[in-house]
């Protein structure tokens, strides 16, 4: 948890300065899902609006350790990349666009552990609701596929992470400055 803090404070130094422009007083955005503590996922994400409202690069990350009273313990650590294209150009309103995100899996099951790399490209469309006091609202919904088999030396395959669709619902609960 705390590589993934350290990270998102990083790349959130970097982007401030990499992306500057004159034209928008608010472009830079940092926020959390709050959807995702319902299902103990820890996520948040780092966007910087840029092309005068036009564009965001977006900077998501997130942990996950469900609690599970099996025989199985998993984890998924994970950072991703998203573009998205404002339809008003101003930096709110509705958004699309594609998506992509990396995670280290760590799955221990019935005395196996495995240590993985999933990829999952996608895409997904939203909503940014801004206020003058900079907080922010963008409710969004994706779809990616997973790239990659999570699986044990006995054939037992990871039912999180590993090769196929998933959904995302997202509430991105945010400050712009």
């Amino acid at each position: 948890m705390k590589k993934v803090l350290i990270i998102s404070i990083l790349l959130l130094f970097c982007f401030s300065f990499l992306f500057s422009e004159e034209t928008l007083v608010r472009n830079n955005v940092f926020g959390i899902n709050p959807l995702g503590l319902l299902f103990k996922i820890y996520a948040g994400e780092y966007g910087r609006i840029i092309n005068n409202g036009a564009n965001e690069i977006n900077i998501p990350f997130f942990y996950w350790h469900p609690v599970n009273n099996s025989n199985e313990d998993l984890s998924l650590m994970g950072i991703g990349a998203r573009y998205r294209f404002y339809k008003h150009k101003n930096g709110k309103g509705p958004f699309y666009g594609p998506t992509v995100s990396v995670a280290k899996v760590s799955w221990e099951i019935n005395e196996d552990k495995v240590d993985a790399v999933a990829f999952a490209p996608g895409a997904e469309i939203g909503y940014r609701w801004a206020w003058n006091n900079g907080f922010t609202l963008a409710p969004t919904i994706g779809a990616s596929y997973s790239i990659g088999k999570v699986e044990t030396n006995d054939g037992d395959e990871a039912d999180f992470a590993s090769s196929g669709f998933a959904f995302s619902l997202g509430l991105g609960l945010a400050i712009m400055w």
